[in-house]
């Protein structure tokens, strides 16, 4: 992540005062602060006992920090929920799985068409909520294992129960030998909002150089370590470990599942990690949720006027002509029938994309899903940020988070109730004078990990804080900076007290009123009512606001359960609306363009009756011409008429109108698919 360079070094007297502050703060919020500071004995208004505390108390600090949940998912085999071990293995947060999921296993293009289940046999996402400690972060120069994002190690990628990066060899042998680490996870083939960063996690265990069965598999089957160093023996057991199992201290690596750490009676484990060998992580009963369920599989059409009773059903039995395409394999483009290569039957496709977009979002075919993928509605738009926020959410709510549909809330309460410290350096305000520069703040409320974010419109602003994201509203209110953490960090001042510049509203300090029905009509006013949504934790005062607008506008606003959808989407748990050109931001004219696509016309006002005629003394009307049979007596004159003209047009009119409809029934029947 971008450092400030602001932060250091200190030189002057004064200078050293703050960062002697900061480094109190940094690593001393609320009670532990006070341990820390009295346990050192240092004089730390001092440069020279400075520096010292800060390589004592970096290991003291680790020590020090309280046991801390997170929920990790994983997409696997519901036949193997909660019969493997968490170990060598890595996971991911709500968006890394999703991602994982729509980037490796799901799509047409790399996949076999002759498949009857999904790569890698996945039908569920489960979650499982783990409890981290680990050892103390090593304060040596070129040491590996240095703390990622607060808590956590480095990420360690495992295949079959195998570490496969060289590069942290080091780290089981010679170092901690056992950790729990983080990757942040971006790929340009998948689009997000700056606030929902993706992660993938990592479980060291036991033995982590050696796979779980010999390799190669008679399948052929293997690593890449096994191909390129020949580490292809199986690892064995506890009792029994290989020989050539790494060792630590002169003790075979046990990896950092704690003893009766797998709690397989209590969604949160009772174990709580030490943060010693052998005990930096446990975990609770896993919750499983079906992926033919959540994605709507089981609500599409079979054949035999019933629904898919699974993947394999829907694959071979769906009848939804517009699934029943892929996109010609080899990069040209050309969309085709999606046939078994063995039987040359139709199936249908869960998910595929253009070659365009299969490995970067940017491409201008990648910005409309119609465009660019035949998928089931689940799956619709992987290079639509929002789409992809609504499938975090949908999961989360099929995962027990509650508010998760209501309040975009993808953490659970119980986690954020716990409020766990992101006490770390890489986690204090810069300071100067006595001001915060609005960042860099950390949060737990984006995935449950510290992760970096910014309060924008502060008077001073850190340099590079354009590439954090935007703080949760409440980020000023918990363990690390409100007003019981000891000792408090100075908050940042506000360049202004407008709603549009976001920092007031992190103090209730706006101009302005938050009522929908008294907001102004600008980037402030909907920023305000954005905000007011978000401590209601309804979507309501955006609904009346877009109301006005859309009156303003001539129309009224919808009231079905797609505008309840769409009101929902323009509100969350940090500020977006403001007119201060970052790309992630949304202003208020892009609000009223997106209000006109909910409108619904505004009836035509009725015609004002004119003034009724004096009766005329002369003759009634003399009575028309008796009706012919074929409705009126000019009924045969206009056939007649038509038939010339069609005669002469060829019956080109006709023929252009019959493929009108029949294009039309086409696209038709691909929006409804």
């Amino acid at each position: 992540r971008p450092r400030a360079p602001s932060r250091l070094p200190f030189r002057s007297t004064q200078e050293e005062a703050h960062s002697a502050q900061r480094l109190r703060r940094a690593m001393a919020p609320s009670a532990l602060g006070k341990v820390l500071i009295a346990g050192l004995g240092l004089n730390l208004a001092h440069g020279a006992d400075l520096f010292l505390a800060s390589e004592v108390a970096q290991e003291t600090l680790v020590r020090a920090l309280p046991v801390f949940q997170i929920d990790m998912y994983r997409a696997m085999s519901s036949g193997s929920v909660g019969t493997l071990t968490e170990e060598n293995d890595d996971l991911a947060s709500l968006g890394g799985v999703l991602k994982y999921m729509m980037t490796e296993v799901i799509p047409e293009y790399c996949n076999s068409q002759t498949r009857y289940i999904r790569k890698y046999g996945i039908d569920a996402i489960v979650r499982e909520r783990f409890k981290v400690k680990n050892k103390p972060f090593s304060t040596t120069a070129g040491s590996k294992y240095t703390p990622q994002l607060v808590d956590f190690g480095p990420f360690a990628t495992f295949d079959q129960g195998q570490s496969t990066n060289p590069d942290l060899d080091s780290v089981y042998t010679q170092e901690s030998g056992d950790f729990v680490g983080i990757q942040i996870n971006q790929d340009p083939a998948y689009a997000v909002f700056m606030q929902d960063p993706m992660f993938w996690y990592s479980v060291g265990g036991f033995c982590p150089n050696l796979p779980w069965s010999q390799m190669p598999h008679p399948d052929g089957q293997t690593t890449s370590r096994c191909v390129k160093e020949g580490m292809c023996d199986a690892k064995g057991s506890r009792d029994n470990p290989n020989a050539k199992c790494w060792e630590n201290g002169g003790d075979v690596v046990m990896g950092g599942l704690c003893e009766d750490g797998q709690d397989v009676n209590n969604s949160v484990p009772e174990v709580n990690p030490t943060g010693e060998s052998g005990c930096t992580y446990s975990y609770g009963k896993p919750l499983a949720v079906s992926l033919d369920d959540l994605t709507g599989i089981t609500q599409q059409d079979c054949k035999g006027g019933r629904k898919c009773k699974d993947w394999f059903d829907f694959r071979h039995n769906c009848v939804d002509a517009s699934l029943q395409r892929m996109y010609q394999i080899g990069g040209t483009g050309k969309i085709v029938p999606a046939k078994n290569i063995s039987d040359g039957k139709l199936f249908c496709v869960e998910f595929d994309t253009h070659p365009d977009c299969q490995h970067d979002c940017t491409n201008p075919r990648c910005q409309n899903s119609e465009d660019y993928e035949i998928a089931i509605p689940f799956w619709r738009g992987r290079c639509d940020p929002m789409a992809n926020q609504r499938r975090v959410e949908a999961l989360a709510a099929a995962a027990g988070i509650e508010g998760a549909l209501k309040t975009h809330q993808i953490v659970d309460k119980d986690i954020i109730k716990l409020d766990a410290t992101c006490a770390d350096p890489q986690c204090a305000p810069s300071i100067i004078r006595g001001v915060s520069h609005g960042g860099p703040y950390c949060s737990r409320v984006f995935s449950g990990t510290c992760y970096n974010c910014h309060i924008r419109g502060a008077s001073q602003q850190v340099p590079g804080f354009q590439d954090w994201p935007d703080c949760p509203y409440g980020v000023l209110q918990g363990t690390d900076y409100g007003p019981a953490a000891s000792p408090g960090y100075p908050h940042p001042e506000c360049k202004s007290a407008k709603a549009g510049d976001m920092c007031c509203l992190y103090f209730d300090s706006c101009d302005g009123s938050d009522d929908p029905d008294k907001a102004s009509l600008d980037v402030d006013g909907l920023a305000m009512v954005a905000h007011h949504c978000m401590k209601d934790g309804t979507s309501d005062p955006m609904l009346k606001l877009a109301a006005r607008v859309a009156k303003n506008l001539g129309g009224s606003l919808g009231s079905n359960a797609s505008v309840v959808a769409w009101a929902y989407e323009q509100w969350g748990s940090v500020p977006m609306w403001s007119d201060d050109g970052e790309p992630h931001h949304k202003t208020f004219d892009s609000f009223q363009t997106s209000v006109k696509s909910q409108m619904t016309p505004a009836p035509a006002p009725a015609p004002t009756p004119g003034p009724t005629p004096s009766p005329s003394p002369g003759p009634g009307p003399s009575p028309g011409p008796s009706p012919s049979p074929g409705g009126g007596s000019h009924t045969g004159l206009i056939v007649a008429i038509l038939a010339v003209v069609l005669v002469l047009l060829g019956g080109g009119g006709a023929a252009a109108f019959y493929f009108y409809r029949r294009h039309r029934g086409v696209n038709d029947d691909y929006r409804r698919g």
